[in-house]
């Protein structure tokens, strides 16, 4: 068994005060869990969407694009239009969304 005195790591360890200690184990538990790939690297998160394309609209709502040019040529959902695309601002599509009529299931 070694001697504490030849171990100077540690002494070191044991002399370190509470917040040192709790960094120093913080960032190997850290480094394991990645190395694991427990935890990924951080990812940029993307700035919220204010407008969605026809596309995505469909896939935020789970409607199909005719109920949504339905709504649009009714006049209940607001559209915009930039050249040939349309363009639903997340605004218009959240308050159309919560007027729908509750479901008699």
């Amino acid at each position: 068994m070694p001697d504490i005195d030849s171990a100077p790591h540690a002494v070191a360890a044991v002399t370190m005060t509470g917040p040192e200690l709790n960094k120093i184990v913080a960032e190997a538990a850290t480094q394991a869990l990645k190395a694991a790939g427990v935890i990924a690297k951080k990812a940029k998160l993307a700035p919220p969407k204010i407008g969605y394309t026809m596309k995505e609209a469909v896939s935020v709502t789970g409607l199909g694009r005719t109920s949504l040019y339905l709504a649009i040529r009714r006049g209940e959902l607001r559209a915009v239009k930039k050249g040939a695309r349309t363009i639903i601002l997340d605004r218009d599509l959240r308050r159309w969304m919560e007027g729908l009529p509750p479901s008699s299931v």
